[in-house]
């Protein structure tokens, strides 16, 4: 596939630049025929006098920041070449199996601040659903182990998007400090999705449950050095709990 821009173009940005954006690679020959693939480039025009833009620690690192994973804002496309609207429809009906997160002594404070009853389950969990740069939730259901959502979760992109990863986080709520984050499931798009072609639609899957994987189950007050296999940074170790769902 192939880009082309116009020099001008560069010139005209702020700080005569593109920074880390996405060109959309295309046959010039078959402007209709979609997307042949995706680049990501910095692109800088200077003329007689002008200073060239200064790295920032995410530029020099090669590591974008959390605007530049929308990616759907960062795209750049050649002209006559059109994605279609789209809209990710995730359907999160239950959960079980969610293990502990809260210590007796943390859940008497939620108590006296108004966060619910006294309850025998010490987790208040919720589903989060990142793709292509986008994050929806659920609600949260407090002082369950097998919430009952019954949510549809929805994202709005360009079809065929280039983003082939969708996240599935499982959270329990705190009202003090960072929300826990439970378990992690990274879905490949592509697997859910028919091969590219007069037949191609977009990623559909289920009803069927998803396991979530990550630390041990035990719970512990203090840090236990698990919280990166909970984030689905390495391969868990330990069932953390299943998620009815359905995409579409």
């Amino acid at each position: 596939g192939m880009f082309k821009i116009p020099i001008g173009v560069v010139y005209i940005q702020e700080g005569h630049c593109f920074m880390r954006k996405w060109l959309l690679l295309s046959d010039p020959e078959d402007p209709t025929g979609g997307a042949k693939g995706y680049l990501k480039v910095t692109m800088i025009v200077l003329g007689p006098g002008d200073e060239a833009p200064q790295k920032d620690g995410s530029e020099a690192s090669g590591k974008g920041t959390e605007g530049e994973d929308d990616v759907e804002s960062n795209l750049l496309r050649p002209a006559g070449v059109q994605l279609r609207p789209a809209t990710l429809s995730l359907k999160v009906f239950q959960a079980e199996d969610i293990p502990q997160m809260d210590s007796a002594a943390l859940e008497g404070l939620k108590n006296l601040f108004g966060a619910g009853t006294e309850a025998k389950k010490l987790v208040d969990p919720y589903l989060q659903l990142e793709f292509a740069g986008k994050k929806v939730k659920t609600k949260t259901l407090y002082k369950t182990n097998c919430p009952e959502w019954n949510e549809e979760l929805k994202i709005a992109f360009q079809f065929p998007s280039m983003c082939n990863n969708m996240k599935l986080t499982l959270k329990d709520w705190d009202r003090f400090g960072k929300d826990d984050t439970i378990a992690t499931v990274n879905l490949d798009v592509s697997a859910v999705s028919w091969p590219s072609g007069p037949h191609g639609f977009l990623p559909c899957m289920g009803p069927a449950f998803i396991n979530f994987y990550g630390g041990p189950r035990e719970f512990s007050a203090l840090p236990d050095g698990y919280d990166e296999l909970n984030k689905g940074k390495g391969e868990g170790v330990a069932y953390r709990g299943r998620v009815l769902m359905e995409l579409s």
